[in-house]
């Protein structure tokens, strides 16, 4: 469901790998810990993803040379520290939109048709000071109290970090928290 209300809101899905490299968070300013591997055969995929919104930087970072607007989006795995084995794997959505008009306005509907698709019409957006998203443009999503994602405008600094000329709007929530995903 989640795939197919993001398609229809006019994003375009992605598969990345749940393997990773860590300096793809570290270029995006992201707070979460990845999960690293234990002997990894390559440094290149020496982690486990704990997040989408890297991987959807690092794709749109290496076609810039495609035309704009450029919306993407991603519903898939992610690994996070928790669980009786150590880690647990999580599914997320997340989507960008990269255009010298993204506001956050423009992901807010997004968001809002992704959560009204899976059958959630209440919630609310309160403010949030991730590093990853400018200052008073960015907030945390939350449904009965309990932040289930966050949205925002890409900060200049992790723009410039991926290489990316356009402002860029995201959003990203745990599909697990919610009823129908």
């Amino acid at each position: 469901k989640a795939r197919d209300a993001l398609a229809s809101a006019g994003f375009v899905e992605a598969l990345s790998r749940v393997l990773c490299n860590e300096d793809a968070a570290f270029k995006a300013l992201s707070e979460t810990r990845f999960v690293k591997i234990k002997n990894p055969i390559s440094k290149e995929y020496g982690s486990l993803r704990g997040e989408l919104l890297p991987s959807l930087l690092g794709l749109l970072s290496a076609n810039t040379h495609n035309p704009y607007p450029q919306r993407v989006f991603e519903a898939g795995e992610v690994v996070v520290r928790g669980g009786k084995e150590g880690t647990q794997t999580k599914r997320h959505a997340c989507a960008v939109a990269c255009h010298s008009a993204a506001s956050l306005t423009e992901a807010a509907a997004a968001l809002r048709h992704l959560l009204e698709s899976l059958g959630v019409a209440d919630y609310a957006l309160h403010p949030c000071g991730e590093n990853r998203f400018m200052k008073g443009r960015q907030a945390r999503v939350m449904i009965d109290g309990k932040a289930i994602g966050v949205i925002g405008e890409v900060h200049p600094q992790v723009l410039e970090n991926f290489g990316l000329q356009m402002p860029c709007v995201a959003f990203e929530v745990r599909l697990d928290e919610l009823p129908y995903a």
